[in-house]
């Protein structure tokens, strides 16, 4: 990437989340103060959060942040590619050194240094237009306001997994690469960005039908949740088997599974603390609907 341009730009500024800071800091802290109500709190050192416009996602994203560690330097968002072709058992980086918010840029620290030449690759296009690893940017950009801390950022994308064996090998680079005991002390903290089912025919996924929708997001929620605890309880395997034979609509499986995986090693504690959906804010159910689970390790 030229060094003329080190700076990601807000690419969903303004559309999928509001475009001035004023608005931002409003926008922020109402999802903010609405998940404090909460009366759960969490020792979180990794995270799956989704990532759908803010009005969908703030609510999942907010409970992860009102649980950041205070000693948190560093958040690294692993997120799916939704608009580039990724080659499989690929982590794909770019050498950004700053990251646009609109109330102040963030330092980035690239990792493609941290994998084998074999599982990495560069493509600043694909990170700049990948709305999965923006929309946590503006909740890490208003903690550093409300905190006074600087917060460092890595993104990364991975699009699918072979096998387990290379989930365990790329989660072991990852692991070398911000350190342990950063992640456990939490220093650094892990994202992976994923929205849960996509349902109905928009999406072309109708495995419960399309007339009642009682039925359906009931069928969903247990899908959904199944995979979470999955993701929760570090099942990589038996995962990445269900994933082949059902082909779930979970964008964001790739780098849900990498985390659990890294997890599994760390010996942390996985629980599923949130889940609804789109139709949870409609005014009245649809039949095309996106279901957002998140998922803690503490």
């Amino acid at each position: 990437m030229s060094t003329d341009n080190p700076c990601r730009k807000a690419r969903y500024a303004g559309s999928w989340y509001a475009g001035d800071a004023e608005s931002l800091r409003r926008e922020i802290d109402g999802y903010l103060a609405a998940s404090a109500s909460d009366i759960d709190s969490y020792q979180v050192r990794m995270g799956v959060l989704p990532h759908a416009g803010l009005y969908y996602s703030g609510k999942g994203i907010a409970r992860f942040f009102n649980n950041l560690p205070e000693e948190t330097e560093r958040i690294c968002i692993i997120a799916p590619s939704h608009y580039a072709y990724l080659e499989s058992d690929t982590i794909t980086s770019a050498d950004y050194t700053a990251l646009e918010t609109p109330l102040a840029e963030l330092p980035c620290v690239p990792m493609c240094d941290a994998f084998p030449d074999s599982m990495k690759s560069c493509s600043p296009r694909a990170v700049g237009e990948e709305h999965a690893v923006e929309m946590a940017l503006p909740f890490i950009a208003r903690i550093v306001e409300l905190r006074g801390k600087p917060i460092s950022v890595s993104l990364m994308l991975v699009s699918s997994f072979s096998s387990g064996d290379v989930v365990r090998e790329i989660a072991s680079h990852l692991l070398e690469g911000v350190g342990k005991e950063s992640i456990l002390s939490g220093k650094t903290v892990l994202i992976a960005s994923s929205d849960f089912t996509h349902y109905g025919a928009r999406f072309g996924h109708t495995p419960y039908g399309s007339d009642d929708i009682g039925s359906i997001l009931s069928s969903v929620e247990e899908h959904d949740r199944s995979f979470a605890d999955g993701f929760a309880a570090g099942k990589i395997d038996e995962l990445l088997q269900r994933y082949y034979d059902e082909h779930p609509t979970i964008c964001g499986f790739a780098p849900a599974l990498l985390l659990s995986e890294v997890a599994r090693v760390l010996g942390l504690t996985g629980v599923v603390v949130d889940y609804y959906s789109s139709n949870d804010l409609a005014k009245v159910p649809l039949p095309d609907f996106v279901s957002y689970c998140t998922v803690f390790w503490e």
